[in-house]
């Protein structure tokens, strides 16, 4: 009964545990084309067209734009985030949860994991962990 119960407990902080793993797979795939894709030209409209927002960002002034950025010293920003940030914002899982959970995808062969194989990877895991 016990080592139900732990099984059971530790499936579901495994469930957020992949799941993480494959929304932050696409956030990045996002970021990434948004970022890369050209905007279509327009003739007509003020505001730049026909290249990438990272290829205005790298050379605005090319494109009648200036720079406005701000930098921001990487000592500020480390305070801000040691001040306003909780030490373990990003864990979905206990540490104990993430050693394991990162044991069994190596195991695995480190499968990529998207919205389509989750559950699938998720269930190798799981048998993975219950054959040991």
């Amino acid at each position: 009964m016990v080592v139900w119960l732990m099984l059971k407990s530790f499936s579901s902080a495994l469930s957020r545990w992949v799941w993480a793993k494959a929304v932050t797979r696409k956030l990045k795939e996002y970021i990434k084309e948004h970022n890369e894709s050209n905007i279509r030209f327009q003739k007509r409209i003020h505001l730049p067209s026909g290249k990438s927002p990272r290829q205005y960002l790298e050379s605005c002034a090319q494109y009648g734009g200036t720079n406005e950025m701000i930098e921001v010293p990487a000592d500020v920003i480390e305070a801000l985030v040691e001040e306003h940030v909780p030490a373990n914002w990003s864990h979905v899982v206990e540490e104990a949860e993430e050693t394991l959970a990162n044991e069994l995808y190596e195991k695995l062969g480190f499968p990529v994991i998207t919205g389509l194989n989750a559950w699938d990877i998720w269930g190798s895991m799981i048998d993975l962990l219950e054959t040991a």
